[in-house]
């Protein structure tokens, strides 16, 4: 515990240093600080201390703006993986399919810079396109499954699809419902604070 005589001996300068940043120190503090501010008739109508609500704000934007940066950092790694596969991979025939895939990257990392910037469109975009990808996935996992069961002609189902694939494909289905789910949170939280 700071006693009076500890405060008295503070300058003026780191007593309203102190003053401006009281939401840092304990309610004792803080009224040994005003009561030597009053006593050396120092001016504190300049200095405007933030409230616990405006300090709320920050950090909740602070928070919101580090999920935003880790997910652009995800996204972009993710854009630049599927960008490189279109552009080096022999699976991927050249043509229209090539060329979708490399648009499906470059999408990703678009959306990526503008998640790293905490920007609105970004995570509507992040949403529609997660959305999208994991209807497509489900639509395809629950065909190869029926394909290998053969209760359906086996139209998605490649030679040398087994249940490893299918887990491999629901694997990938929770992860991009998860991004789906995160963009949605930070879309909905960068409305609030609008």
């Amino acid at each position: 515990m700071v006693s009076e005589s500890e405060v008295k001996a503070k300058t003026d300068s780191q007593l309203l240093a102190i003053w401006a940043n009281q939401n840092d120190y304990i309610a004792a503090m803080v009224t040994l600080v005003k009561t030597e501010i009053d006593r050396r008739n120092l001016d504190t109508s300049v200095i405007q201390v933030p409230t616990v609500d405006e300090i709320k704000k920050v950090s909740k934007a602070s928070s919101n703006l580090r999920l935003a940066r880790v997910l652009g950092f995800i996204q972009g790694a993710m854009g630049l993986i599927v960008a490189g596969t279109a552009l080096l991979s022999s699976e991927v025939p050249s043509g229209v399919l090539s060329n979708t895939v490399l648009a499906e990257g470059l999408l990703l990392i678009v959306i990526a810079v503008g998640a790293w910037r905490g920007k609105q469109w970004a995570f509507t975009s992040g949403v529609i396109v997660y959305t999208l990808f994991t209807a497509f996935e489900i639509v395809n996992t629950i065909g190869k499954g029926l394909g290998m069961l053969r209760i359906v002609r086996p139209f998605f189902v490649r030679p040398g699809d087994s249940a490893a694939t299918l887990l491999g494909d629901s694997a990938i289905i929770g992860v991009s419902l998860c991004l789906a789910l995160m963009f949605n949170s930070l879309r909905k939280r960068g409305r609030k604070q609008q």
